[in-house]
């Protein structure tokens, strides 16, 4: 088992993903910090193409999710459910297998019904990933 790095907490502890694509995903981690959110996952073989690297619609899975996350803990539970209005993703760098693939997603701008968020993807210190996303609320969780 890979060791998770300190003050990361699994997103599965939050929410019920057992059935959801997320599990997929996953696991994913995440912890908060003074920029914003910061999100883990260890990139194994299902998340590759067939030269060892993280698939580009993994990638863009994990900026969408983690976008989708920072807006859910930008309103604290109170704001009604939300969908990705669009996303737009730039791949910078390859992600191997075994990599920890960090994202760090803030809330540029959110205002009562739009919520703009941006992301970038880090393997230790290289960016490999940047990612901008519209969220929108909705009138019922379904």
């Amino acid at each position: 088992m890979r060791e998770i790095p300190e003050g990361f907490q699994g997103i599965g502890d939050l929410f019920d993903i057992a059935d959801t694509f997320e599990k997929c995903i996953g696991p994913t981690y995440y912890r908060e910090t003074d920029a914003g959110y910061e999100f883990g996952v260890w990139v194994e073989r299902h998340h590759s193409n067939v030269r060892g690297t993280a698939h580009g619609g993994f990638m863009t899975a994990v900026s969408d999710m983690t976008c989708g996350l920072t807006t859910h803990f930008h309103f604290d539970e109170s704001m009604p459910a939300f969908v990705t209005v669009s996303m737009s993703y730039q791949f910078i760098g390859a992600v191997p297998i075994g990599s920890w693939l960090r994202s760090l997603c803030k809330i540029r701008k959110a205002g009562r019904s739009t919520v703009f968020v941006e992301s970038e993807h880090f393997v230790g210190d290289d960016l490999v990933g940047a990612s901008q996303a519209v969220m929108k609320t909705t009138r019922s969780s379904r």
